[in-house]
């Protein structure tokens, strides 16, 4: 009864965008986002600082198992997670505690300094210890993400997306804006009616830049594929596609999307519906959001359950469905507006028996950073970090010393083919004159 309701009411959405189109309030394209919408999305950089918690569910629909490959399946749907995303001024925390299945992850950004952790709660044995990466922005491929933001995503809100975008100075801002910020263009606007409120719609044409590949050295993707063939088992036909498919999103633009935002003017224009078409008009997926609240001392709204249908799959994109394959439901048990402090947005693991990984010192050059356990005893932590880096430095060196002594091994090889090259030539010539 529920799912039949639900497909009824996303029906009136659609129909309501299609008599948008026609319909004689329509403004045409050179009019751009009426000023009241565009300060009514402008108050989404007020949400900071903000903490959301959520539980995030992912389940396929009868067509999404029928098209969608059983490790595609397990690997990418069915998921059941607490989510927990914090900002402050740049600042950036998120936490993800499954229900059930994989471990645990905390991800935070101070900055300075990235953090990955698995805080491993439970008994602990040699296969589940805590574990933690720090790293500088700097060694991370700018074109990383790491945070889950699938809540805002679907309530219409950007966050940064790349570690790239991390690094600079940003707030919480409309999604529609940033596309508009990117190079979209606002296509049509007009005022419809649904569930009895009257909405705001606003048809946006855009670049998903989301979609777009960073460069990358195929000769040392190559490479990689290489060495993970013998463990993965990939033919050179695998391996050869594989390259064929990097070298065409190298050269891809990103594609053009269309955006139908339905924001709802007395709730401080919150995103109650929207929709995500490809360039022909086929629906990619459609997002609806309910129960919206107001957040304390803001004139700014979110939602406290939304659920997006997803009409094609990864590895898919050529083929949209006419019915969803599978949908996210996200419902929020928490907003926490007051500003978390600094030591918030740093994971500082004391946990006997954690393994860190820590790339942040000066000497670190390359993946690997300098590698030690939490002592029992915490007195001893820095005579425990001072031993792991001098360990570093001697196997760096080492390497260095091994990396010259196979230099000038070729090198002196290379002196001594030569003399005896040049020593068979003169003797050569000699015996043949005396000859």
């Amino acid at each position: 009864m529920i799912a039949s309701s639900f497909a009824h009411r996303m029906a009136l959405v659609a129909a309501a965008c299609i008599t948008l189109v026609g319909d004689h309030r329509l403004q045409a394209q050179d009019t751009g986002l009426p000023e009241s919408v565009r300060v009514g999305l402008a108050r989404y950089a007020d949400l900071d600082p903000l903490a959301v918690t959520w539980s995030e569910t992912t389940e396929a629909t009868l067509l999404g198992r029928e098209k969608i490959a059983p490790k595609m399946l397990s690997a990418y749907i069915n998921r059941n997670n607490v989510l927990q995303l914090a900002f402050r001024d740049g600042r950036m925390y998120m936490g993800r505690n499954p229900v059930s299945g994989k471990a645990r992850v905390e991800i935070a950004f101070d900055r300075s300094v990235f953090y990955m952790g698995d805080p491993a709660k439970g008994p602990q044995d040699s296969k589940n210890k805590p574990s933690l990466i720090r790293s500088m922005p700097g060694q991370k491929p700018p074109k990383t993400s790491y945070f889950e933001d699938g809540y805002f995503r679907a309530a219409g809100i950007r966050l940064p997306r790349y570690v790239e975008e991390l690094v600079l100075s940003w707030r919480p801002q409309s999604e529609l804006l940033a596309l508009l910020a990117e190079g979209g263009r606002v296509e049509a606007t007009g005022l419809t009616e649904l569930d009895g409120r009257k909405l705001m719609c606003v048809q946006v044409t855009a670049q998903d830049l989301s979609k777009q590949y960073p460069p990358a050295d195929l000769a040392e993707l190559e490479k990689q594929l290489r060495v993970m063939s013998s463990v993965a088992k990939l033919s050179e036909e695998d391996i050869q596609k594989r390259l064929a498919s990097a070298r065409k999103a190298q050269t891809a633009r990103p594609p053009q999307r269309r955006f139908d935002f339905y924001f709802d003017p007395e709730r401080g224009y919150a995103v109650r519906h929207l929709d995500t078409r490809d360039e022909t008009g086929r629906l990619l997926t459609r997002s609806d959001c309910t129960e919206h609240e107001q957040m304390t001392d803001r004139d700014v709204w979110l939602p406290r359950r939304c659920r997006v249908e997803h009409y094609t799959f990864v590895g898919m994109e050529d083929q949209v469905f006419g019915s969803p394959l599978y949908a996210d439901r996200y419902e929020v048990s928490a907003f926490d507006l007051k500003p978390w402090p600094d030591e918030r947005f740093e994971l500082k693991y004391t946990t006997p028996g954690t393994r860190v990984n820590d790339k942040t010192f000066p000497e670190v050059k390359g993946d690997f950073g300098v590698t030690y356990e939490i002592p029992a005893n915490p007195q001893q932590l820095d005579e425990v970090i001072a031993a792991a880096r001098g360990k570093y430095l001697a196997e760096a060196n080492a390497d260095k010393r091994s990396h010259t002594f196979r230099i000038l091994f070729l090198v002196l090889n290379g002196v001594g083919l030569s003399v005896l090259v040049i020593y068979l030539v003169v003797h050569r010539r000699k015996k043949a004159s005396s000859a």
